[in-house]
């Protein structure tokens, strides 16, 4: 590709020197070579850019196609290699109407010593308009004397690179222009002549009605010309010959088309009445039986306004333009009608966007690159596991389903921080309301966003764990507010269930995701804690078939086991057993591992709750589609509102605060993936990312520091959000507040603590150790079942 060009210095010197038509003719030729040039550049990256990808030759610097795109600016090169095909197909359009014309191709037509190596499109446009006009022989001489007649002309220039350009001996656009402009010049006032030698005065009706009948050369010359020229102009690139009626096949025409009616538009009845059928249309093969019929009857036979709703109604192209144009992207979409969508592609802007795949323009908008698409994020998570659970516990976690992590939560046990929490559940206690004619159960219902409950939801080892040891290995969580547990002595604690909806788990693995965990703030002994089944996890499809066996399968939200779970289920696969845990210590448990806690309590037993859910790729929906959404949750922990739905997806049977507790405060970031964990960021973020890498990397060390860190400001956080706690929950309940009541010295009792606590502590011990001997008693009957 030659690049023997004219500097715009160069041109600027040389322009004075030329005539003013010279001036113009030598602006044209130098427009013209530069469309060409354009040309052949967009040839050049279509053929380098398949030459890389054929190859893959991005893989000799470790690279990635997504990567090589964006260091080459892939939308320009993407449009010069869309710019190319579009050209390419013009270009054929063009020389199949030059050859059908003049029967044969215009580098046969023209010879070797005027047809240039790569002619430009302009050129065989205008070519194609000559060969409308012009037969061949009268065409190569006009052609052969417009080229001469440029290169004469230029000789006069003083400029040696000018004259070298503008000598070219092949024909150029200018030439063929030139040819077409003197042709119709020429053919009027022949036309005029041969009616005068007629015998038919000028002026005269006789005179009009000979022009118009005449059926001459020239006549044809200048309609034809006049014609072509207007109608190349409107049709912009999309070039096409008519569809005839025969190149329908039968198939695709379901009715005849009927003979046009009398309407004032003149247009088929049975066309109107099924365009307007189309209102609303989106099927495509719907959409193209229309247009075959209109096709069959012929496009010019369709008024503007109809054309217009039948181009919207059938293919979903654009309809503010000219019917010539319309009718033309009709005809070309019909040509494509067994790859539409390839055209819609291509030719993005022709079509509605409703109608349309979506583009790189749709996607970026008022964005000018596309980003580097992020990599998939992955982690080993068994190393992960092991690195705050110690060495070796991953089996175990495997074999059992459950683990008790002691002192994981260690840093929260310091004097200046364990009062803090007593006094929150003390003030939430205070403030509890027993439902009437329901005991409390060992719940605080009413305690959803203590300032303690919002800083261990943030923490980075409980989140790590419970994405390592999930079945998918699902990294986006984000936590369910839930209550906290607060048990006073003699109270009736006992259950036994799965956090399952067995029968969908079976069916379809529903919830098997949903690990239950929970911190310990109190040390628990063998006759008050969590009881369970290890390894239970192994056998619940037996199980499972036992039940639908006994008729007992049941669809709940989860499963009461406290009957269900029979003797020989037990001699089977094991008995539930306590499961103690120490204070500020973490319980991790699989949700196929019945589960409960013991009959009564003895001693005040403190937990809290993350109900770690999973998130999908979207941010939308979480692991069981019955509870709320991503966007409903971050609502949640923004506006500290109780969720309507638990975790398992049931409603609160036990009452639901219907609006934000007056008293809470909100605890400030103490991380981006704490950010994350309760919706104030995606995990999309490329902050919460990088964090990732560190906290679920390979490197130990580096974890165990991110850890340490995020822990020291999570209790600066902590400190803080506390100071604004008396404050608040003093000005939102005067006379009433907590604190006001301490600082008086009045009774702290609570509306809770004046129930009937349930059994005595004599009666406590009589525990029921014939439980399950194949009755049918239900202990769960007056017990909160903990999900």
């Amino acid at each position: 590709m030659t690049t023997d060009m004219l500097s715009p210095e160069e041109l600027m010197v040389s322009l004075p020197s030329l005539q003013p038509r010279e001036r113009l003719d030598l602006i044209l030729e130098l427009l013209s070579a530069a469309d060409k040039r354009s040309e052949q550049l967009d040839h050049l990256t279509s053929v380098a850019w398949a030459y890389l990808t054929e190859n893959q030759l991005w893989q000799a610097h470790s690279l990635t196609q997504e990567q090589v795109k964006e260091r080459v600016d892939w939308p320009a090169v993407s449009e010069r290699i869309a710019r190319f095909e579009e050209t390419k197909s013009r270009k054929e359009h063009e020389l199949r109407g030059i050859e059908k014309a003049w029967g044969c191709r215009p580098e046969e037509a023209l010879g070797n010593e005027m047809w240039p190596v790569e002619p430009g499109t302009h050129l065989l446009r205008q070519l194609h308009r000559l060969s409308k006009i012009c037969g061949l022989p009268e065409a190569r001489n006009r052609l052969a004397d417009a080229t001469q007649q440029r290169m004469a002309a230029r000789k006069r220039t003083a400029t040696g690179k000018l004259t070298r350009w503008a000598s070219d001996l092949h024909v150029l656009t200018v030439d063929v222009v030139t040819t077409i402009e003197q042709l119709k010049a020429q053919a009027a006032p022949d036309l005029g002549r041969r009616t005068l030698e007629a015998g038919v005065p000028r002026g005269t009706r006789e005179a009009k009605e000979a022009m118009a009948g005449e059926s001459g050369e020239a006549m044809e010359v200048v309609e034809a010309g006049r014609a072509t020229i207007q109608e190349e102009e409107e049709e912009e690139e999309e070039g096409g010959e008519d569809i005839e009626n025969d190149e329908l096949d039968e198939e695709t025409v379901t009715e005849k088309v009927p003979a046009l009616s009398s309407c004032p538009c003149s247009c088929s009845s049975t066309i109107i009445k099924d365009i307007q059928n189309m209102k609303g249309n989106t099927n495509n093969d719907r959409g193209l039986q229309l247009l075959a019929k209109a096709l069959q009857l012929g496009l010019h036979n369709v008024c503007h306004n109809h054309l217009r709703t039948l181009a919207k109604m059938t293919v979903g192209l654009q309809n503010n333009m000219s019917s010539s144009k319309l009718r033309k992207r009709l005809q070309d979409a019909w040509r494509n009608k067994s790859h539409l969508d390839d055209l819609r592609r291509r030719k993005p802007y022709w079509f509605l966007k409703t109608r349309r795949p979506e583009t790189d323009a749709d996607r970026l908008v008022v964005y000018r690159y596309h980003p580097i698409p992020p990599k998939t994020f992955q982690f080993n998570e068994v190393k992960v596991f092991e690195r705050f659970t110690g060495p070796g516990s991953w089996d175990g976690w495997q074999q059992n389903g459950t683990i008790i992590i002691p002192r994981l939560f260690g840093f929260l046990n310091r004097p200046d921080v364990n009062w803090k929490i007593d006094v929150e559940f003390d003030l939430y206690r205070y403030h509890h309301r027993s439902l009437p004619g329901r005991s409390r159960l060992g719940w605080l219902r009413n305690m959803f966003y203590s300032i303690i409950q919002q800083t261990v939801r943030q923490d980075p080892v409980w989140y790590a764990i419970s994405a390592a040891a999930r079945p998918d290995k699902n990294w986006r969580l984000i936590s369910y507010p839930y209550i906290t547990k607060d048990t006073d002595p003699g109270e009736n604690t006992g259950f036994l269930h799965l956090d399952l909806n067995t029968t969908q788990y079976i069916k379809d693995g529903s919830g098997g995701n949903l690990l239950s965990s929970s911190i310990a703030l109190d040390d628990e002994q063998a006759d008050g804690c969590t009881v369970g089944v290890p390894g239970f996890h192994h056998h619940i499809h037996d199980w499972h078939k036992r039940l639908v066996e006994r008729g007992e399968d049941t669809m709940g939200f989860t499963t009461n086991c406290s009957t269900v779970y029979r003797v020989q289920d037990r001699k089977d696969w094991g008995e539930p057993i306590p499961m103690p845990c120490p204070a500020f210590g973490l319980r991790l448990t699989r949700p196929e591992i019945i589960h409960g806690s013991t009959p009564y309590s003895y001693r005040r037993r403190r937990s809290l709750f993350a109900w770690y859910t999973g998130i999908d790729e979207a941010h939308i929906n979480l692991d069981l589609k019955e509870t709320l959404s991503w966007n409903d949750l971050a609502a949640c922990h923004w506006d500290l509102e109780a969720p309507s739905r638990e975790p398992s997806g049931q409603a609160p049977r036990y009452g639901l605060p219907g609006f934000r507790f007056p008293g809470s405060v909100i605890m400030g970031s103490s991380s981006v993936i704490g950010d994350a964990l309760i919706g104030r960021r995606k995990w999309t973020d490329p902050q919460v990312i990088r964090e990732l890498d560190i906290l679920l990397g390979d490197d130990d060390t580096a974890a165990h520091i991110y850890v340490n860190r995020v822990r020291t400001k999570m209790i600066q956080r902590y400190k803080e959000a506390f100071e604004q706690l008396e404050i608040t929950e003093t000005e939102a309940f005067g006379e009433n507040s907590y604190f006001r009541q301490k600082e008086l010295g009045l009774s702290m009792e609570s509306d809770s603590d004046s129930e009937d606590m349930g059994k005595s502590e004599e009666a406590s011990k009589d525990t029921d150790k014939d439980t399950d001997k194949d009755t049918d008693k239900d202990t769960d009957k007056d017990t909160d079942e903990e999900i």
